[in-house]
Parts: structure tokens; C-alpha cells; sequence
């Protein structure tokens, strides 16, 4: 009976010390995290949509919104008809460039009313479109432009791809929209 006692105090002694070091564990770990918080106040990063009127031969800037957020990078897609956006730096050089659809194409798919179970598809060309661009609030740049690629088919198998300039905007512009200042 003693030595059933003596193991039951010794079992007892060891959750007791164990216990106490894991909540010196949970102290130390939620102090870390506190620590590595801290750390992180010093640099917000932010997120700038960018919503544009766009034609065949022109953008124009209409509304723009920053958010407190991480900007992630979009994955690589080749398109090969699209509107890219390039931001440029103070010297003329380009230090962020997307390319997304182009919005002013409607690509549509449907089922082939004479043959049941296949798709067709066409492409409907718009006059206007409104398309919102995400960009780094942190990214330094003077300009940013944006160009419709359009592709064009040559003689032969070759094709080459047409670059539209729709619009050149400074950055103070955007800043201005940004902040709801009158342009």
C-alpha cells in the first residue's frame, strides 16, 4: 500500500512540474508572438485598385482605393490579347508590368444547339469597358501606362502583336484620385 502511495505522489509531483512548464512554454510562446507583432508595425503595406474607363484608344482614371493589405503577385498567364499596365520609374524604365484579359472582348461559350454535347464560342467586342487593377501601394514609380495588345494575323504563319498606348497617368494624378481630390 506504501508503494502504491509513494507512486501515486510521484506521479502527481510529475503533471504538477509538467504543467508548470508548459504554461512557461505558453507565457514564453504568446511573449514571442507580442515580440514578432511589434516588429511588423513599423511598415504597413497597402493596396491600390485602380478602376479605369476603357476604349479602343483611350483610359481614363475614374476612381482609386487604397486597403491596408499584402500584395500578392498574380500568377503568369500568356495572354496574348490583353491590356497590360506598366508602372515606370523616374528614368523611363519599367519596373512592374501585368497583363490581364482584354476587357473589351466577351468571350462566350454554349452548346451547339444543332449538335447536342459540343461547344461553341465567339467573341463579343465591346465599345467601353470598366476594369479595376490591383497594384502594390508601395511601388515607386512616375508613370503608369497602359497599352491594348492586339495580335495580328500576317501573310504566312507568322503574327506580330500591336501595341495601343491608351494612356500615360502620373503618379500625382493617381494620388490625387486616390485622395479624392477634384483632377
Amino acid at each position: 500500500m506504501k508503494l502504491f502511495a509513494h507512486k501515486c505522489w510521484n506521479l502527481c509531483f510529475c503533471i504538477v512540474i509538467f504543467n508548470f512548464c508548459l504554461s512557461g512554454l505558453r507565457i514564453e510562446s504568446a511573449t514571442a508572438q507580442t515580440k514578432s507583432f511589434d516588429v511588423h508595425t513599423d511598415t504597413i503595406e497597402t493596396i491600390q485598385f485602380l478602376t479605369f474607363r476603357i476604349t479602343d484608344k483611350s483610359a481614363e482614371l475614374l476612381t482609386a482605393k487604397e486597403v491596408v493589405g499584402h500584395y500578392k503577385s498574380a500568377r503568369i498567364v500568356l495572354v496574348r490579347d490583353g491590356l497590360q499596365v506598366k508602372a515606370l520609374s523616374v528614368d523611363g524604365n519599367t519596373i512592374f508590368e501585368k497583363i490581364v484579359d482584354n476587357p473589351l472582348q466577351l468571350y462566350l461559350e454554349y452548346e451547339d444547339p444543332t449538335s447536342p454535347g459540343q461547344l461553341k464560342s465567339k467573341v463579343v467586342e465591346k465599345d467601353t469597358a470598366y476594369v479595376t487593377i490591383r497594384i502594390s501601394g508601395q511601388l515607386d514609380y512616375r508613370y503608369l501606362e497602359l497599352h491594348l495588345l492586339q495580335s495580328l494575323v500576317a501573310k504566312g504563319s507568322e503574327s506580330t502583336t500591336q501595341t495601343i498606348l491608351l494612356g500615360r497617368f502620373d503618379k500625382a494624378v493617381v494620388e490625387q484620385v486616390l485622395h479624392g481630390v477634384e483632377k
